[in-house]
């Protein structure tokens, strides 16, 4: 029996024994070792000299393990061929045994320097809510001291007092408890609340943005034009993107197939996708 198979490290590997005989090791490699075992049958193993899962050409054709499969030149395929329309129609698939996820990998932003850090530990509504309470108490106690104090140096004993310098009571304040209470409860809550989270932004550094989902991954693409999407040749990925109902995924579809954005199976592992 030919069973056509792609390399893969970790997940589908080749061994020869002393023998000749191919022992197939990875997590992929053992599950078809085992089925291989059962049915007590001699293999041989053939690999597609393009490397590539499977892809109709324009000529009606199939690269990969798909076109072994379709000129019969195997018995049998098994690893992460994904089961899709056009491919059913050359090929038989058996039941899945296994449902695979496709995920986006980006370069890790790395750790945002700035130099109005100072200003993350509250969002920009805060700021302005904290800085309409400051306009509007600093107003209020000149009115209730009968501008007997000038308001710029009253705007500097309220900043002070947020500062966690004390405040001068003036004797007109003995009537306004209340709305006393009210600043100093504000102020501890505020310089609490920043110190608490200044320190936690300067223990755990402020990251920059990344991309969370395909639609984001897009848009910071569109934002940076060194950015590019990679998948394996032979991948029905790029065609399924480009044929996708989203406007975003089918520019990221097209954007891959034009720019031929596409690395080896082959290569997975061996430190050349790094340099791409």
């Amino acid at each position: 029996m030919k069973v056509a198979v792609l390399t893969v490290k970790h997940v589908l590997e080749i061994n020869k024994t002393t023998n000749g005989r191919s022992i197939l090791s990875g997590f992929d490699g053992r599950f078809l070792q085992l089925v291989l075992n059962a049915l007590n049958v001699d293999y041989e193993i053939v690999i597609p000299a393009d490397g590539e899962w499977g892809l109709k050409k324009p000529d009606g054709n199939w690269t990969g393990l798909i076109g072994i499969m379709a000129r019969r030149e195997a018995d049998m395929t098994h690893g992460s061929v994904v089961i899709t329309k056009q491919r059913t129609e050359v090929v038989d698939f058996s039941r899945p045994c296994t449902v695979y996820g496709e995920t986006f990998v980006i370069e890790n932003p790395g750790i945002m320097i700035s130099n109005y850090a100072y200003l993350y530990p509250f969002d920009f509504t805060t700021w302005i809510c904290s800085f309409c309470v400051f306009i509007i108490m600093s107003v209020l106690i000149f009115i209730i001291a009968n501008q007997k104090v000038s308001l710029h140096q009253i705007f500097f004993e309220m900043y002070g007092n947020i500062m966690k310098q004390p405040l001068i009571i003036y004797k007109e304040f003995l009537h306004w408890n209340l709305l006393v209470c009210l600043w100093f409860g504000f102020v501890f809550v505020m310089t609490l609340g920043y110190s608490a989270c200044l320190s936690a932004f300067l223990t755990v550094p402020y990251q920059k943005r990344y991309c969370e989902n395909i639609s984001s991954a897009f848009h910071c693409d569109s934002e940076r034009d060194s950015s590019c999407f990679f998948v394996t040749r032979g991948n029905f990925i790029a065609d399924y993107l480009a044929a996708s109902e989203e406007p975003y995924l089918r520019i990221i579809g097209d954007k891959i197939i034009s720019n031929d954005w596409f690395f080896d199976i082959l290569d997975s592992g061996s430190g050349k996708i790094r340099q791409l």
